[in-house]
């Protein structure tokens, strides 16, 4: 059964990519909050979805907040059965510039490998 709730954040990642790269197109830089996005979560019953800038270089430090990507997190919710989740406790996607990255850790934190398909 986990795996099969998995597919709910990897569809909700993979939206919101999409919706990250049509909001590049016109800003110039990618959104920092879901609600700049118009992008809602409330459809969503086993994940809650969040977005992180990338960490700047010491020579980038001066760069626009989420000028060179992001990272979009897809963490269960504590209410959710999806929370004993150990294998896939996060997935996430990092973009940066153009290196789209899919990752996921276990409970411990530690990456693992099976939770995205191939």
């Amino acid at each position: 059964m986990h795996r099969a709730r998995r597919s709910e954040a990897q569809t909700a990642l993979s939206e919101l990519l999409n919706a990250q790269s049509r909001y590049r197109s016109s800003h110039r830089r990618y959104a920092g909050s879901l609600a700049e996005l118009g992008f809602g979560t409330s459809s969503l019953q086993h994940y809650q979805l969040r977005l992180l800038d990338l960490p700047k270089a010491a020579d980038d430090a001066e760069a626009e907040p989420f000028s060179k990507g992001f990272v979009a997190l897809a963490t269960p919710l504590h209410t959710s059965p999806q929370a004993h989740d150990r294998t896939c406790a996060v997935l996430s996607l990092t973009l940066e510039g153009r290196q789209l990255t899919h990752n996921a850790s276990d409970a411990t934190g530690s990456p693992s490998a099976p939770c995205w398909p191939q």
